[in-house]
């Protein structure tokens, strides 16, 4: 090819001159015949394993050390050789026996015929002569000492990179070739951000990834690969489950644009291979679908999405894409209070048969994030703090989904907002976060995030009723109620209909009567989708505003009956906020381990 890469560039370092040394009193001293076959054969071994590069290189001592202690060593014949290669050093003192050594290099190889069988000691013999002869006086100075230098322990001595430009190394050479002018790309970059991806020093890792991708690969003015630095740390992002990072302030929309287009590559690679179709990669576009319509917050979409999967899957195999289906499908219902029937999902024998260990550990934190839903939406905080928390399984956990006053561990530019405004809600200071609110709202419109979207414009039209604008917040609450009313989000929705009957109830202060019986109705939808999330502390609060605007219309009967049920409610939340530990979740948990247990012992 016209753009490919010259062959990678030689740099004559001390260790190959120790490497020289052994070939030549391997091959061509008088005494190299009578070396025992076994030792010879060692030393054979060691040349290759260091002239392959396939490790770092030995230091001199260490390559000393490997020399003498191959089989047959102990004979006088190996011994007299190994004498020979340990003290041929002392003997390249300066630049005049260092270049009289070089000098008898040609007799290592000799010119052959294509017919000819080649060997890579002589390619390697080859490769360092033509490397010496290139080297100018300063350069032989330098190769000298750095070998001296090294053979005394100086580790880094004769490794220093070398910058190719004008004015680093053109006293080191008299002849330069087309390698020797440019800095062609070397993987040392990327064996650093291997090394920091594995330690989670994500600095190191990002900064090496971008000097690898941006080193010289071709002569064109594109690399053509820069792109895989953006798609290894959006990989890396997606595995440590940062999906926040790894979308870095991209539209969602963008993502089904790249589902079109990864569709596409993957039939025309598919054509063009001939290969079977994989059941596993093709059900995963639907699987990749479903999870980017529930983060908009199009759940319906989702769930036809989900639905393909499971149908078209196979149930009790390692099939990551099913897993991941069952997980959101049993979380989301959970949020929409069916906790039973979530966990009742999760716990199926076909759902958990076949996974691996590390979607066993997904699957054990799911359940454990539906308990601990239900477990905070009842304001059961003791029970959460002294036997949910300590029994929590390893993975991603952000503590402000359930507890808002919690230190933020993932910062998210939208819910970090909104969790900050439902926390000075509580404390009657939700007017101080009206900045904050804004910004959630600009940055969940432009990223699509419908569903953060809908939440924000409750918190703004509840905001509003307490700078004295109920019929603006009447007015924002109308207009995005069509979105809220058909229960994808329960919670959601109660909180919208709740802040809809405020909002009503306050702007018809010259028609009293008729802003109270417009805003019962939402005030039952928001009592009754409070009572199935088990809601308590919210459910309280719609109660005895329901008892106050039957009062206000003189339905006696109906306030009494509403002002019962708050009782009752209250009475519900202190019994189970006392409770430590509940029969049912430690059963579940019961579960869980015996489980794992019974997946750990397949392997």
């Amino acid at each position: 090819m016209d753009d490919a890469p010259p062959p990678t560039d030689h740099v004559l370092r001390p260790h190959h001159v120790d490497l020289l040394i052994i070939l030549v009193f391997a091959f061509k001293e008088p005494d190299c015949k009578d070396i025992p076959p076994a030792f010879l054969l060692h030393l054979y071994r060691t040349l290759l394993n260091e002239i392959s590069e396939v490790s770092r290189p030995q230091s001199h001592n260490d390559l000393m050390k490997t020399v003498c202690s191959g089989p047959g060593a102990d004979s006088e014949k190996s011994q007299r050789v190994i004498t020979a290669i340990q003290a041929a050093h002392s003997d390249l003192t300066s630049a005049d026996q260092i270049t009289n050594f070089f000098g008898n290099l040609p007799s290592l190889f000799v010119e052959k015929t294509e017919d000819m069988r080649r060997s890579i000691f002589g390619y390697f013999s080859r490769r360092c002569f033509v490397s010496f002869l290139k080297l100018s006086f300063s350069g032989v100075v330098k190769l000298q000492k750095d070998y001296q230098s090294w053979c005394h322990d100086d580790a880094s001595a004769g490794y220093d990179p070398i910058v190719k430009d004008q004015l680093s190394n053109s006293d080191l050479l008299i002849f330069k070739t087309q390698a020797d002018k440019k800095s062609w790309a070397k993987p040392d970059a990327y064996e650093a951000w291997e090394k920091g991806y594995a330690t989670g020093d994500e600095n190191v890792a990002t900064e090496n990834l971008r000097r690898f991708f941006e080193q010289h690969f071709h002569e064109n003015n594109d690399s053509g690969v820069r792109q895989h630095a953006l798609l290894n740390l959006v990989r890396m992002h997606y595995l440590r489950n940062e999906v926040t990072a790894a979308r870095k302030d991209q539209p969602l929309s963008a993502a089904f644009v790249k589902i079109d287009q990864a569709i596409g590559l993957y039939d025309h690679w598919l054509d063009g291979q001939g290969k079977p179709l994989i059941d596993e990669e093709h059900w995963a576009q639907h699987a990749v679908q479903s999870v980017v319509w529930n983060t908009i917050g199009c759940n319906k979409l989702a769930s036809i999405e989900e639905s393909i999967v499971l149908a078209f899957t196979q149930s009790g195999t390692e099939d990551h894409n099913r897993i991941t289906m069952f997980l959101n499908r049993a979380y989301r219902r959970a949020r929409q209070g069916s906790y039973s029937e979530a966990l009742a999902m999760l716990l199926e024998p076909d759902v958990w048969r076949g996974l691996t260990i590390n979607d066993y550990t997904t699957w054990a934190q799911e359940i454990w994030h539906i308990l601990v839903l239900r477990a905070t939406r009842r304001g059961q905080d003791r029970l959460f703090r002294e036997f949910l928390l300590p029994r929590r399984p390893p993975g991603d956990y952000n503590p402000r989904i359930y507890l808002h006053d919690a230190v933020c561990v993932s910062p998210d530019k939208v819910r970090d907002p909104l969790y900050e405004v439902i926390q000075m809600r509580r404390c009657d200071q939700a007017t101080s976060a009206i900045d904050q609110l804004l910004k959630a709202l600009w940055h969940s419109e432009f990223l699509t995030r419908f569903s953060d979207y809908r939440t924000g414009i409750i918190l703004l039209a509840d905001v509003s009723i307490e700078f004295h604008l109920p019929k603006r917040s009447q007015r924002i609450l109308e207009e995005i109620m069509p979105q809220i009313i058909n229960g994808s989000d329960l919670e959601q929705r109660a909180f919208g209909c709740f802040t809809l009957a405020r909002s009503i109830i306050a702007a018809s202060a010259s028609a009293k009567a008729t802003g109270l019986q417009e805003a019962l109705p939402y005030l039952k939808i928001a009592e009754d989708d409070y009572r199935a999330l088990e809601i308590n502390t919210s459910l309280m609060h719609v109660q005895y505003l329901l008892s106050v605007v039957y009062h206000n219309l003189g339905m006696s009967q109906e306030r009494d009956t509403a002002a019962q049920r708050h009782l009752m409610t209250l009475e519900l939340q202190r019994k189970q906020e006392a409770a430590v530990v509940e029969d049912d979740m430690q059963r579940v948990l019961e579960v869980v381990e015996l489980v794992g247990a019974h997946l750990a012992g397949r392997y």
